[in-house]
Protein backbone atom coordinates (compact mmCIF):
# COMPACT_ATOMS: atom_id res chain seq x y z
CA UNK A 1 0.00 0.00 0.00
CA UNK A 2 1.81 3.08 -1.27
CA UNK A 3 1.60 6.50 0.38
CA UNK A 4 0.34 7.82 -2.98
CA UNK A 5 -2.54 5.35 -3.33
CA UNK A 6 -6.22 6.13 -2.54
CA UNK A 7 -6.40 3.01 -0.35
CA UNK A 8 -3.70 4.35 1.93
CA UNK A 9 -5.41 7.70 2.39
CA UNK A 10 -8.72 5.97 3.13
CA UNK A 11 -6.86 4.13 5.91
CA UNK A 12 -5.40 7.43 7.18
CA UNK A 13 -8.78 9.18 7.17
CA UNK A 14 -10.49 6.25 8.90
CA UNK A 15 -7.70 6.05 11.51
CA UNK A 16 -7.81 9.80 12.09
CA UNK A 17 -11.57 9.60 12.60
CA UNK A 18 -11.26 6.84 15.17
CA UNK A 19 -8.43 8.56 17.02
CA UNK A 20 -10.57 11.68 17.16
CA UNK A 21 -13.20 9.67 19.01
CA UNK A 22 -10.77 7.72 21.19
CA UNK A 23 -8.52 10.68 21.86
CA UNK A 24 -6.60 9.48 24.88
CA UNK A 25 -4.76 6.59 26.45
CA UNK A 26 -4.86 2.94 25.48
CA UNK A 27 -7.70 3.20 22.97
CA UNK A 28 -5.85 5.86 20.99
CA UNK A 29 -2.74 3.72 20.81
CA UNK A 30 -4.78 0.60 20.03
CA UNK A 31 -6.27 2.29 16.96
CA UNK A 32 -2.81 3.35 15.78
CA UNK A 33 -1.45 -0.17 16.32
CA UNK A 34 -4.32 -1.75 14.38
CA UNK A 35 -3.81 0.70 11.52
CA UNK A 36 -0.07 0.01 11.51
CA UNK A 37 -0.53 -3.76 11.33
CA UNK A 38 -3.14 -3.41 8.57
CA UNK A 39 -0.83 -1.12 6.63
CA UNK A 40 2.15 -3.46 6.93
CA UNK A 41 0.16 -6.60 6.13
CA UNK A 42 -1.19 -5.06 2.92
CA UNK A 43 2.28 -4.40 1.46
CA UNK A 44 4.03 -6.54 -1.13
CA UNK A 45 6.55 -8.79 0.62
CA UNK A 46 5.03 -8.30 4.05
CA UNK A 47 5.83 -11.26 6.36
CA UNK A 48 4.13 -10.27 9.58
CA UNK A 49 5.25 -13.18 11.74
CA UNK A 50 8.93 -12.22 11.35
CA UNK A 51 8.20 -8.68 12.51
CA UNK A 52 6.20 -10.00 15.50
CA UNK A 53 8.84 -12.55 16.52
CA UNK A 54 11.69 -10.05 16.11
CA UNK A 55 9.91 -7.41 18.20
CA UNK A 56 8.86 -10.02 20.76
CA UNK A 57 12.48 -11.08 21.27
CA UNK A 58 13.53 -7.50 21.94
CA UNK A 59 10.57 -6.79 24.21
CA UNK A 60 11.42 -9.76 26.44
CA UNK A 61 15.15 -9.07 26.27
CA UNK A 62 14.50 -5.51 27.43
CA UNK A 63 13.64 -6.72 30.95
CA UNK A 64 16.83 -8.77 31.25
CA UNK A 65 19.33 -6.24 29.88
CA UNK A 66 18.32 -3.54 32.37
CA UNK A 67 21.16 -2.32 34.68
CA UNK A 68 19.57 -3.78 37.84
CA UNK A 69 20.26 -7.33 36.59
CA UNK A 70 23.54 -9.21 36.92
CA UNK A 71 26.06 -8.34 34.23
CA UNK A 72 26.27 -11.92 32.93
CA UNK A 73 22.48 -12.09 32.52
CA UNK A 74 22.42 -8.69 30.80
CA UNK A 75 25.13 -9.67 28.34
CA UNK A 76 23.44 -12.98 27.54
CA UNK A 77 20.08 -11.29 26.94
CA UNK A 78 21.65 -8.63 24.73
CA UNK A 79 23.54 -11.28 22.76
CA UNK A 80 20.34 -13.30 22.21
CA UNK A 81 18.53 -10.14 21.08
CA UNK A 82 21.25 -9.26 18.58
CA UNK A 83 21.55 -12.84 17.32
CA UNK A 84 17.79 -13.11 16.85
CA UNK A 85 17.43 -9.83 14.97
CA UNK A 86 20.57 -10.10 12.88
CA UNK A 87 19.87 -13.79 12.26
CA UNK A 88 16.58 -12.99 10.54
CA UNK A 89 18.24 -10.20 8.57
CA UNK A 90 21.15 -12.42 7.51
CA UNK A 91 18.95 -15.35 6.53
CA UNK A 92 16.58 -13.39 4.32
CA UNK A 93 18.90 -10.69 2.97
CA UNK A 94 22.48 -11.99 2.96
CA UNK A 95 22.61 -15.79 3.03
CA UNK A 96 22.12 -16.19 -0.72
CA UNK A 97 24.81 -13.57 -1.43
CA UNK A 98 27.29 -15.21 0.95
CA UNK A 99 26.81 -18.72 -0.46
CA UNK A 100 26.86 -17.71 -4.13
CA UNK A 101 29.27 -14.75 -4.21
CA UNK A 102 31.48 -14.72 -1.12
CA UNK A 103 32.34 -18.33 -0.24
CA UNK A 104 33.50 -19.23 -3.78
CA UNK A 105 36.09 -16.44 -3.54
CA UNK A 106 37.81 -18.29 -0.70
CA UNK A 107 37.61 -21.67 -2.41
CA UNK A 108 34.42 -22.95 -0.79
CA UNK A 109 31.96 -24.00 -3.47
CA UNK A 110 28.82 -26.07 -3.47
CA UNK A 111 27.73 -24.85 -0.02
CA UNK A 112 24.07 -24.00 0.01
CA UNK A 113 23.68 -24.72 -3.70
CA UNK A 114 19.99 -25.43 -3.13
CA UNK A 115 19.47 -22.17 -1.26
CA UNK A 116 17.22 -19.84 -3.18
CA UNK A 117 16.86 -16.10 -2.98
CA UNK A 118 13.92 -15.59 -0.65
CA UNK A 119 11.52 -12.70 -0.77
CA UNK A 120 12.98 -9.93 1.34
CA UNK A 121 10.48 -9.16 4.13
CA UNK A 122 9.10 -5.68 3.70
CA UNK A 123 10.95 -3.08 5.77
CA UNK A 124 13.16 -5.62 7.58
CA UNK A 125 16.30 -3.47 7.34
CA UNK A 126 14.49 -0.59 9.02
CA UNK A 127 12.40 -2.21 11.75
CA UNK A 128 15.23 -4.58 12.74
CA UNK A 129 17.59 -1.72 13.52
CA UNK A 130 14.86 0.29 15.22
CA UNK A 131 13.93 -2.62 17.47
CA UNK A 132 17.60 -3.37 18.25
CA UNK A 133 18.17 0.20 19.41
CA UNK A 134 15.62 -0.42 22.16
CA UNK A 135 17.51 -3.26 23.87
CA UNK A 136 20.91 -1.61 23.35
CA UNK A 137 19.72 1.67 24.90
CA UNK A 138 18.25 -0.18 27.90
CA UNK A 139 21.55 -2.04 28.29
CA UNK A 140 23.38 1.29 28.27
CA UNK A 141 21.05 2.70 30.91
CA UNK A 142 19.46 5.31 28.64
CA UNK A 143 15.95 3.83 28.74
CA UNK A 144 13.61 1.91 31.01
CA UNK A 145 11.90 -1.26 29.71
CA UNK A 146 8.45 -0.70 28.24
CA UNK A 147 5.83 -2.44 30.40
CA UNK A 148 3.27 -3.04 27.65
CA UNK A 149 4.13 -5.25 24.70
CA UNK A 150 1.43 -3.53 22.64
CA UNK A 151 2.96 -0.11 23.22
CA UNK A 152 6.38 -1.48 22.28
CA UNK A 153 4.91 -3.10 19.16
CA UNK A 154 3.41 0.26 18.19
CA UNK A 155 6.86 1.83 18.54
CA UNK A 156 8.26 -0.77 16.13
CA UNK A 157 5.37 -0.71 13.65
CA UNK A 158 4.22 2.94 13.71
CA UNK A 159 3.08 3.08 10.11
CA UNK A 160 4.27 6.57 9.01
CA UNK A 161 7.89 5.35 9.19
CA UNK A 162 7.67 1.57 9.35
CA UNK A 163 8.67 0.52 5.83
CA UNK A 164 11.40 2.98 4.86
CA UNK A 165 12.36 4.91 7.95
CA UNK A 166 13.58 7.06 9.41
CA UNK A 167 15.17 4.59 11.83
CA UNK A 168 13.84 5.96 15.10
CA UNK A 169 15.43 5.55 18.51
CA UNK A 170 13.34 4.23 21.37
CA UNK A 171 14.57 7.14 23.49
CA UNK A 172 12.96 9.56 21.02
CA UNK A 173 9.86 7.81 19.71
CA UNK A 174 8.68 5.55 22.53
CA UNK A 175 7.91 8.36 25.03
CA UNK A 176 5.89 10.07 22.31
CA UNK A 177 4.02 6.85 21.58
CA UNK A 178 3.07 6.57 25.24
CA UNK A 179 1.75 10.15 25.23
CA UNK A 180 0.35 10.21 21.69
CA UNK A 181 -2.55 12.60 21.22
CA UNK A 182 -4.37 14.09 18.26
CA UNK A 183 -2.56 17.20 17.08
CA UNK A 184 -3.89 20.76 17.06
CA UNK A 185 -4.83 22.85 14.02
CA UNK A 186 -1.35 24.32 13.70
CA UNK A 187 0.07 20.81 13.58
CA UNK A 188 -2.49 19.74 10.97
CA UNK A 189 -1.62 22.67 8.72
CA UNK A 190 2.09 21.88 8.99
CA UNK A 191 1.30 18.22 8.28
CA UNK A 192 -0.56 19.32 5.15
CA UNK A 193 2.54 21.17 3.90
CA UNK A 194 4.81 18.16 4.51
CA UNK A 195 2.39 15.78 2.80
CA UNK A 196 2.01 18.13 -0.19
CA UNK A 197 5.82 18.26 -0.48
CA UNK A 198 5.88 14.47 -0.38
CA UNK A 199 3.39 14.16 -3.24
CA UNK A 200 5.26 16.77 -5.29
CA UNK A 201 8.69 15.19 -4.82
CA UNK A 202 7.44 11.67 -5.46
CA UNK A 203 4.98 12.13 -8.32
CA UNK A 204 6.27 15.21 -10.11
CA UNK A 205 10.04 14.82 -9.67
CA UNK A 206 11.24 11.35 -8.62
CA UNK A 207 8.95 9.22 -10.78
CA UNK A 208 9.40 11.50 -13.80
CA UNK A 209 13.21 11.68 -13.79
CA UNK A 210 13.43 8.03 -12.75
CA UNK A 211 11.91 7.06 -16.08
CA UNK A 212 14.50 9.20 -17.87
CA UNK A 213 17.36 7.68 -15.86
CA UNK A 214 16.22 4.18 -16.78
CA UNK A 215 15.97 5.22 -20.43
CA UNK A 216 19.54 6.54 -20.45
CA UNK A 217 21.11 3.67 -18.53
CA UNK A 218 19.44 0.97 -20.63
CA UNK A 219 20.35 2.64 -23.94
CA UNK A 220 22.84 0.42 -25.75
CA UNK A 221 24.00 3.41 -27.78
CA UNK A 222 24.42 5.97 -24.96
CA UNK A 223 27.42 8.32 -25.03
CA UNK A 224 29.80 8.69 -22.04
CA UNK A 225 28.37 12.07 -20.98
CA UNK A 226 24.84 10.67 -21.23
CA UNK A 227 25.96 7.85 -18.96
CA UNK A 228 27.38 10.36 -16.51
CA UNK A 229 24.14 12.37 -16.60
CA UNK A 230 22.18 9.16 -16.08
CA UNK A 231 24.15 8.47 -12.89
CA UNK A 232 23.43 11.95 -11.51
CA UNK A 233 19.77 11.66 -12.53
CA UNK A 234 19.42 8.31 -10.77
CA UNK A 235 20.99 9.80 -7.63
CA UNK A 236 18.45 12.64 -7.86
CA UNK A 237 15.62 10.13 -8.21
CA UNK A 238 16.77 8.37 -5.04
CA UNK A 239 17.16 11.69 -3.21
CA UNK A 240 13.75 13.09 -4.10
CA UNK A 241 12.04 9.70 -3.69
CA UNK A 242 13.46 9.05 -0.23
CA UNK A 243 13.04 12.69 0.75
CA UNK A 244 9.39 12.44 -0.31
CA UNK A 245 8.87 9.39 1.90
CA UNK A 246 10.51 11.23 4.79
CA UNK A 247 8.19 14.21 4.29
CA UNK A 248 5.19 11.91 4.28
CA UNK A 249 6.44 10.41 7.55
CA UNK A 250 6.83 13.87 9.14
CA UNK A 251 3.35 14.93 8.07
CA UNK A 252 1.61 11.69 9.05
CA UNK A 253 3.37 11.67 12.40
CA UNK A 254 2.13 15.20 13.12
CA UNK A 255 -1.44 14.18 12.31
CA UNK A 256 -1.31 11.70 15.16
CA UNK A 257 0.65 13.91 17.55
CA UNK A 258 4.11 12.37 17.00
CA UNK A 259 7.24 14.23 15.90
CA UNK A 260 9.17 11.97 13.53
CA UNK A 261 12.90 12.57 13.09
CA UNK A 262 13.93 14.41 9.94
CA UNK A 263 15.80 11.99 7.68
CA UNK A 264 16.67 14.17 4.70
CA UNK A 265 17.67 17.81 4.49
CA UNK A 266 18.41 19.70 1.25
CA UNK A 267 21.67 18.39 -0.19
CA UNK A 268 22.32 21.61 -2.08
CA UNK A 269 23.77 23.11 1.11
CA UNK A 270 26.28 20.29 1.63
CA UNK A 271 29.79 21.58 0.92
CA UNK A 272 31.87 18.63 2.13
CA UNK A 273 31.44 14.87 2.72
CA UNK A 274 30.62 15.35 6.42
CA UNK A 275 27.83 17.87 5.84
CA UNK A 276 26.55 15.63 3.03
CA UNK A 277 26.02 12.78 5.49
CA UNK A 278 24.39 15.21 7.92
CA UNK A 279 21.72 15.67 5.25
CA UNK A 280 21.44 12.33 3.44
CA UNK A 281 19.71 9.40 5.19
CA UNK A 282 20.53 11.04 8.50
CA UNK A 283 19.15 8.46 10.92
CA UNK A 284 20.90 5.52 9.26
CA UNK A 285 24.28 7.22 9.44
CA UNK A 286 23.72 8.16 13.08
CA UNK A 287 22.61 4.60 13.93
CA UNK A 288 25.83 3.11 12.59
CA UNK A 289 27.86 5.85 14.29
CA UNK A 290 26.33 5.31 17.74
CA UNK A 291 25.87 1.52 17.70
CA UNK A 292 28.89 0.45 15.64
CA UNK A 293 31.55 3.14 15.20
CA UNK A 294 31.65 4.29 18.83
CA UNK A 295 31.78 0.73 20.31
CA UNK A 296 34.71 -0.29 18.07
CA UNK A 297 36.72 2.72 19.16
CA UNK A 298 35.53 5.65 17.07
CA UNK A 299 38.54 7.75 16.12
CA UNK A 300 40.85 5.17 17.66
CA UNK A 301 44.38 5.83 18.88
CA UNK A 302 45.90 6.73 15.52
CA UNK A 303 45.06 8.32 12.21
CA UNK A 304 45.17 4.93 10.52
CA UNK A 305 42.80 3.41 13.08
CA UNK A 306 40.37 6.30 12.70
CA UNK A 307 40.36 5.90 8.91
CA UNK A 308 39.98 2.12 9.15
CA UNK A 309 37.00 2.39 11.51
CA UNK A 310 35.28 4.95 9.31
CA UNK A 311 35.78 2.92 6.14
CA UNK A 312 34.56 -0.23 7.88
CA UNK A 313 31.45 1.55 9.11
CA UNK A 314 30.54 2.85 5.68
CA UNK A 315 31.22 -0.57 4.19
CA UNK A 316 28.50 -1.89 6.50
CA UNK A 317 26.24 1.02 5.55
CA UNK A 318 26.65 -0.08 1.94
CA UNK A 319 25.97 -3.71 2.84
CA UNK A 320 22.87 -2.57 4.77
CA UNK A 321 21.56 -1.09 1.52
CA UNK A 322 21.92 -4.29 -0.46
CA UNK A 323 23.52 -7.74 -0.53
CA UNK A 324 25.75 -7.25 -3.57
CA UNK A 325 29.28 -6.14 -4.38
CA UNK A 326 28.20 -2.86 -5.93
CA UNK A 327 26.68 -1.75 -2.61
CA UNK A 328 29.79 -2.77 -0.70
CA UNK A 329 31.89 -0.74 -3.16
CA UNK A 330 29.43 2.14 -2.78
CA UNK A 331 29.87 2.09 1.00
CA UNK A 332 33.65 1.75 0.88
CA UNK A 333 33.87 4.65 -1.57
CA UNK A 334 31.93 6.92 0.79
CA UNK A 335 34.00 5.65 3.73
CA UNK A 336 37.31 6.49 2.04
CA UNK A 337 36.08 9.95 1.04
CA UNK A 338 34.78 10.76 4.53
CA UNK A 339 37.90 9.33 6.22
CA UNK A 340 40.25 11.35 4.01
CA UNK A 341 38.28 14.56 4.51
CA UNK A 342 38.12 14.08 8.30
CA UNK A 343 41.86 13.48 8.44
CA UNK A 344 42.58 16.61 6.38
CA UNK A 345 40.19 18.67 8.47
CA UNK A 346 41.81 17.53 11.71
CA UNK A 347 45.48 17.70 10.75
CA UNK A 348 45.48 20.44 8.10
CA UNK A 349 42.59 22.70 9.15
CA UNK A 350 44.15 25.68 7.42
CA UNK A 351 43.77 23.88 4.09
CA UNK A 352 40.07 23.32 4.70
CA UNK A 353 39.61 26.96 5.65
CA UNK A 354 41.20 28.39 2.51
CA UNK A 355 39.45 26.11 -0.02
CA UNK A 356 36.19 27.77 -1.15
CA UNK A 357 33.04 25.87 -0.18
CA UNK A 358 31.93 25.89 -3.82
CA UNK A 359 34.63 23.31 -4.62
CA UNK A 360 33.13 20.93 -2.07
CA UNK A 361 29.67 21.53 -3.49
CA UNK A 362 30.89 20.81 -7.03
CA UNK A 363 32.68 17.65 -5.88
CA UNK A 364 29.47 16.34 -4.33
CA UNK A 365 27.27 17.24 -7.31
CA UNK A 366 29.67 16.40 -10.14
CA UNK A 367 31.57 13.42 -8.71
CA UNK A 368 30.05 11.88 -5.60
CA UNK A 369 26.40 11.79 -6.68
CA UNK A 370 26.91 10.62 -10.30
CA UNK A 371 29.24 7.79 -9.24
CA UNK A 372 26.86 6.83 -6.42
CA UNK A 373 23.98 6.74 -8.88
CA UNK A 374 25.86 4.54 -11.33
CA UNK A 375 26.81 2.12 -8.55
CA UNK A 376 23.09 1.47 -7.98
CA UNK A 377 23.09 -0.32 -11.33
CA UNK A 378 26.58 -1.81 -11.29
CA UNK A 379 25.52 -5.35 -10.35
CA UNK A 380 23.51 -5.69 -13.57
CA UNK A 381 25.40 -7.47 -16.36
CA UNK A 382 23.65 -5.61 -19.17
CA UNK A 383 24.50 -2.31 -17.48
CA UNK A 384 28.20 -3.17 -17.47
CA UNK A 385 27.99 -4.16 -21.14
CA UNK A 386 26.29 -0.87 -22.00
CA UNK A 387 28.98 0.99 -20.03
CA UNK A 388 31.70 -0.63 -22.15
CA UNK A 389 29.82 0.29 -25.36
CA UNK A 390 29.44 3.91 -24.26
CA UNK A 391 33.23 4.27 -24.02
CA UNK A 392 33.50 3.56 -27.75
CA UNK A 393 32.03 7.02 -28.41
CA UNK A 394 33.74 10.36 -28.03
CA UNK A 395 33.95 11.72 -24.50
CA UNK A 396 32.89 15.13 -25.84
CA UNK A 397 29.78 13.94 -27.71
CA UNK A 398 26.95 16.20 -26.43
CA UNK A 399 24.14 14.95 -28.68
CA UNK A 400 22.19 13.15 -25.96
CA UNK A 401 22.94 15.76 -23.29
CA UNK A 402 21.18 18.43 -25.35
CA UNK A 403 18.07 16.26 -25.37
CA UNK A 404 17.99 14.93 -21.83
CA UNK A 405 19.36 17.77 -19.69
CA UNK A 406 16.59 20.37 -20.30
CA UNK A 407 13.95 17.71 -19.63
CA UNK A 408 15.61 16.60 -16.38
CA UNK A 409 16.21 20.11 -15.09
CA UNK A 410 12.58 20.99 -15.83
CA UNK A 411 11.70 18.62 -12.98
CA UNK A 412 14.73 19.06 -10.72
CA UNK A 413 14.87 22.88 -10.65
CA UNK A 414 11.44 23.28 -8.98
CA UNK A 415 12.63 20.76 -6.39
CA UNK A 416 15.75 22.82 -5.76
CA UNK A 417 13.61 25.95 -5.29
CA UNK A 418 11.42 24.05 -2.80
CA UNK A 419 14.49 22.82 -0.94
CA UNK A 420 15.88 26.35 -0.67
CA UNK A 421 12.54 27.55 0.65
CA UNK A 422 12.54 24.75 3.20
CA UNK A 423 16.10 25.50 4.31
CA UNK A 424 15.52 29.21 4.76
CA UNK A 425 12.05 29.26 6.32
CA UNK A 426 10.39 27.62 9.28
CA UNK A 427 7.07 26.54 7.79
CA UNK A 428 5.35 26.72 11.16
CA UNK A 429 6.68 30.08 12.35
CA UNK A 430 7.54 31.99 9.17
CA UNK A 431 4.53 31.16 6.99
CA UNK A 432 1.02 32.49 7.41
CA UNK A 433 -1.99 30.21 7.16
CA UNK A 434 -2.70 31.57 3.69
CA UNK A 435 0.89 30.88 2.58
CA UNK A 436 0.73 27.32 3.92
CA UNK A 437 -2.50 26.60 2.03
CA UNK A 438 -1.19 28.31 -1.10
CA UNK A 439 2.07 26.37 -1.15
CA UNK A 440 0.27 23.09 -0.50
CA UNK A 441 -2.25 23.73 -3.29
CA UNK A 442 0.52 24.63 -5.74
CA UNK A 443 2.56 21.52 -4.95
CA UNK A 444 -0.44 19.20 -5.15
CA UNK A 445 -1.50 20.84 -8.40
CA UNK A 446 1.87 20.09 -9.99
CA UNK A 447 1.86 16.57 -8.56
CA UNK A 448 -1.58 15.53 -9.75
CA UNK A 449 -2.54 17.60 -12.76
CA UNK A 450 0.77 18.01 -14.60
CA UNK A 451 1.52 14.30 -14.17
CA UNK A 452 -1.98 13.38 -15.38
CA UNK A 453 -3.10 11.76 -12.20
CA UNK A 454 -1.71 9.58 -9.44
CA UNK A 455 0.93 6.96 -10.15
CA UNK A 456 1.51 3.93 -8.01
CA UNK A 457 5.27 3.37 -8.39
CA UNK A 458 6.88 1.92 -5.29
CA UNK A 459 9.27 4.01 -3.23
CA UNK A 460 12.92 3.19 -3.96
CA UNK A 461 13.81 2.23 -0.39
CA UNK A 462 11.01 -0.35 -0.15
CA UNK A 463 13.56 -2.73 -1.69
CA UNK A 464 15.95 -2.28 1.26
Amino acid sequence: MSFTSPQFWLLVIFTFGLTSVFSAGHLYRSVLLAASLIFYSSGDGAILWILLVSSGIDYIAGFFVAPENRLAKRRLALALSLIGNLGFLFFFKYLHFVTTDVLPLIGISGVGKDIGSWTLPLGISFYTFQSMSYTIDIYRGKLKPCRSYWDFLLFVTFFPQLIAGPIERATHLLPQILKARRTDLDGLRLAMVYIAMGFFKKLYIADSIGTTAQLILTDTNARPLEWYLGGWTLAMQVYFDFSAYSDFALGLGLIFGVQISENFRPVWFATNPLTFWERWNITTGRWFRDYFLVPIGGNGSSRLTAARNMILMFGLVGLWHGASWNWIIWGLMHGVIVAVYRDIKKHWPQFVRVVPAVFGFLFIQLVLLPVSGLLHFASDKSFLENTARSLEHSLLDLSGIRTYLPHIMGYVLPGIVLDILREKFDFRKDMSIEAQFGLSALLLGFAFFLTKGVRYLSFVYFSF
